[in-house]
């Protein structure tokens, strides 16, 4: 089995939906958590240059950034929007499952040669992921869980057998 792991980092800031005219080119951030407490979970480059960071709360975070705009995180947007990368997905893979709230998975050992192997396949889904809008981090490896924590470290990478997979995890812990 060779698993490629689909990383949307960004996913519950690029799934929320901010009123153009509100947010305008203002920096955004998107907070959760309880109405007294809500906390930065995501920040856009913006706003991170002003010094929000994820866990500040959002006091904080306007503090920093006067001209900030939050938005509460979209749980059922992020779904839907996994949901709809997952179904697209189904074009290179018959098993297609999603974890957590940002992952995609898709057994692509078979189809590689009707690919054309790795670097072509890459390099389509890649293309193909662009015009969605959405930060994507993928690497494939033996096991769904390698390939994820590969995909949360170091994009791109490929690790096709299990005698290789020991020495690339060593290299992100």
């Amino acid at each position: 089995m060779f698993w490629l792991c689909l990383h949307f980092p960004q996913l519950a800031l690029e799934s929320v939906h901010v009123d153009a005219r509100v947010r305008g080119d203002r920096p955004l951030a998107i907070v959760d958590g309880p109405l007294q407490h809500r906390h930065v979970v995501l920040a856009d480059a913006a706003a991170l240059k002003a010094g929000v960071r994820s866990g500040h709360t959002a006091a904080t975070a306007q503090i920093l950034c006067r001209r900030l705009v939050i938005a509460p995180r979209d749980p059922s947007a992020e779904q839907q929007a996994l949901q709809s990368l997952a179904s697209w997905a189904y074009r290179f893979s018959a098993e297609i499952s999603l974890a957590a709230a940002d992952t995609v998975f898709l057994e692509v050992g078979r189809s590689l040669a009707l690919f054309g192997g790795w670097p072509v396949l890459e390099r389509r889904l890649r293309a193909e992921l662009d015009t969605f809008g959405f930060t994507c981090s993928l690497a494939a490896a033996p096991t769904a869980a390698a390939a994820r924590v590969l995909a949360m470290h170091t994009d791109g990478i490929a690790i096709p057998t299990l005698a290789h997979l020991t020495p690339a995890l060593g290299a992100v812990a």
